[in-house]
């Protein structure tokens, strides 16, 4: 079963500013939204036992009694009649006038109201308008007889009001034209949306679960390949008896797999749009050198040179260790992937310590990165990689809003790319 939950707003800024009634049914002519709560739940007709049992079976309005506002049988006659009496209560019903506009994409009938007496009023006031004119005409045709001069100035007037009158009729039928373009535009609205609404549901679906099934393999790699090389070290230092070194891999193998559980248990988080993070802090120097010592072994592989500045000890900053530490060896892996081409490639990081919070720039020595790559390069599934997701910057990004920090690409001022992330600083007095 598929639940849908439509947003009937629009509709009440459509007619908040009218002065009369509205009524939306069904094809049978049961209300289910209404300027009157009183007509809520209840039949502009008067429905058959059997359509009443079909409607209860259904639950789709609960177990209201379906009572009628009209004394017809039919919703088709009811339209058809732009006159009618309404109510609940025969002997207080009302005399409307009635428009209607019919939905058969969502099997909607959309019906206005006006009471017949603002009808009247209406009609009263046209008319008090009217008598006032053709006394001013009669006043005219007196003041004639009196002079010349007062003859000219009456014919001036005259011309004056008829162009008025022209004017304004122009007007109305301008607003009454530019209305009826709106209307046309807001029905055309409604179907676009109808026949995306089911498209978008599916496609958020897809992406959500690519996003989950892709990302935790892509975040999850890297502390497996850390953990298969510490302990083939360990074979090898088991090998010629340095235990000690042993007990290191061992050591950093648990540490890794620690990191492993806590990002598999993190996981969800990085899928949220937002969380409660306001307990964490890090230290930013153990988590770069975390994520170097991560990624060293592949960096020297394709023989990168390394160049990190002296990071600042202790420099806390707002942020979730691992999760951060995650971001940077992201960021080192892809700038690992860039270099793979480049003669003498390098790769560097420092730290900017600004008043209220700390960036971290990853820079490289590749071919860089143009500015309408710059534009995509954050979007969920863009990717420069053959066996790419382009997952890791996306989910890099959404990380560091959690933390309400950022990340940005700008062009390394001596060639290259530069990846700066930039978080909260964290004390005890912002704490």
């Amino acid at each position: 079963m598929i639940t849908l939950k439509v947003d009937l707003s629009i509709i009440e800024q459509v007619w908040k500013y009218q002065s009369y009634d509205y009524a939306i049914t069904d094809q049978l002519g049961v209300v289910f939204y209404s300027s009157r709560s009183g007509w809520l739940f209840q039949s502009l007709v008067q429905l058959t036992p059997a359509q009443k049992s079909a409607i209860h079976s259904s639950r789709r309005y609960g177990d209201t009694p379906l009572n009628y506002l009209s004394a017809e049988t039919s919703l088709d006659n009811l339209l058809d009649s732009h006159q009618l009496s309404l109510g609940l209560n025969v002997y207080r019903r009302e005399s409307m006038l009635a428009s209607s506009r019919s939905a058969e994409d969502a099997g909607w009938v959309l019906v206005g109201f006006t009471p017949t007496s603002t009808v009247y009023g209406a009609v009263v006031g046209v008319s008090a308008l009217f008598a006032t004119f053709y006394s001013l005409i009669a006043l005219v045709g007196l003041s004639i007889t009196q002079t010349i001069i007062a003859k000219r100035r009456l014919a001036e007037l005259n011309n004056q009001l008829e162009h008025q009158v022209a004017e304004r009729t122009e007007s109305l039928q301008n607003a009454n034209q530019e209305l009826r373009i709106t209307l046309e535009q807001y029905d055309q609205t409604q179907q676009v949306l109808k026949s995306t609404e089911d498209e978008l549901i599916q496609a958020a679906k897809l992406a959500m679960l690519g996003e989950l099934s892709a990302s935790i393999n892509h975040e999850i790699n890297q502390p497996l390949a850390a953990m298969r090389t510490y302990a083939e070290n360990g074979i090898k230092a088991m090998d010629r008896n340095k235990y000690a070194l042993v007990a290191e891999n061992l050591k950093e193998i648990v540490r890794l797999n620690t990191m492993a559980t806590e990002i598999i248990a993190r996981f969800k988080v990085f899928a949220r749009k937002s969380h409660q993070a306001s307990s964490h802090s890090a230290q930013l120097h153990d988590v770069v050198v975390s994520a170097i010592n991560l990624t060293k072994a592949n960096m020297l592989k394709h023989g990168i040179i390394i160049k990190v500045d002296p990071i600042p000890q202790p420099c806390q900053v707002y942020a979730d260790a691992v999760q951060l530490e995650q971001v940077i060896i992201n960021l080192l892996t892809n700038a690992v992937h860039v270099l793979s081409e480049t003669p003498s490639p390098q790769l560097g990081i420092y730290t900017s310590i600004h008043k209220d919070s700390v960036s971290v720039h990853v820079w490289d020595n590749g071919p860089g990165i143009d500015n309408d790559m710059k534009k995509q390069i954050f979007n969920p599934f863009f990717t420069t990689k053959k066996d790419g997701l382009g997952l890791g910057l996306t989910i890099s990004r959404r990380i560091l809003d959690a933390f309400s920090g950022s990340l940005r690409v700008a062009d390394h001022p001596n060639g290259g790319a530069e990846f700066i992330v930039t978080v909260p600083g964290h004390n005890e007095e912002s704490a």
